[in-house]
């Protein structure tokens, strides 16, 4: 009868402390990742929940690409690579959060984020140099003037914390700064055009095919083993 009793106890804990209590339409940027609207639930407590949509647009990327290989996250040309495969990826951000005050101060966030459909162009070079191999020379197979397209899919799990501001009733404004760490991923490298060097055209088109399931590897690794994103965010709220 007890523990009966104490389940109801929890149940009616639960639906009091979860019962959303207001709603939130936001907008914002995470440098160097997305652009992004999300919609925000708060529950009857200093807890939340939070569902975006985003995209990751070049310029930003651009942003990742010098951040992450200018701090040494990962090697300069190996950033060109990854700022390509996730390019104009469509960005799914999930989060749940707790706030010290309910529209004012600190707040901590932890989720998931799925980065999807993105890609672009990479050349021979940026390649060999990311992964330290030379495909291209010894003999001259195959032409650097070769063409490869990169795309990946992302899961990642996020952190953040930061401040935010009640403007006046209704409109609320926070910053914070997070860490992005992917943890599943999946690349698919094209070779988009073949030229060849000294040897024949199947020659060359084996050189490059071994270069394309090379590099697939290699940047899965990259991932997951070393790369991590920090970011910077600014957020406008519509509370209602």
């Amino acid at each position: 009868m007890m523990r009966i009793l104490a389940f109801i106890v929890l149940l009616n804990f639960c639906y009091s402390a979860l019962a959303i209590e207001s709603w939130e339409l936001e907008a914002g940027v995470e440098v160097p990742l997305q652009i992004a609207t999300r919609a925000k639930a708060n529950f009857n407590s200093e807890f939340y929940a939070t569902a975006g949509l985003g995209m990751s647009m070049d310029f930003l990327m651009g942003i990742n690409s010098a951040l992450v290989g200018g701090v040494g996250i990962v090697g300069e040309q190996t950033a060109e690579v990854v700022e390509s495969a996730l390019s104009n990826a469509i960005v799914v951000d999930l989060r749940g959060g707790w706030n010290l005050h309910r529209f004012n101060g600190l707040y901590v966030e932890a989720g998931y984020l799925l980065m999807m459909g993105g890609g672009g162009d990479v050349t021979v070079e940026q390649l060999e140099g990311a992964f330290g191999v030379e495909y291209s020379a010894n003999p001259l197979q195959m032409s650097t003037a070769s063409q490869f397209s990169i795309g990946s899919d992302i899961h990642a799990l996020t952190f953040h914390a930061g401040y935010r501001w009640e403007i006046n009733n209704n409109w609320l404004f926070n910053v914070d700064v997070g860490i992005i760490k992917p943890f599943m991923s999946s690349t698919t490298v094209d070779v988009e055009s073949v030229v060849r060097g000294s040897g024949s055209i199947n020659e060359a088109t084996s050189v490059a095919n071994e270069l394309k399931s090379f590099s697939e590897k290699e940047i899965e690794d990259v991932y997951l083993s070393q790369l991590f994103i920090p970011t910077a965010t600014a957020w406008v709220s519509w509370l209602f």
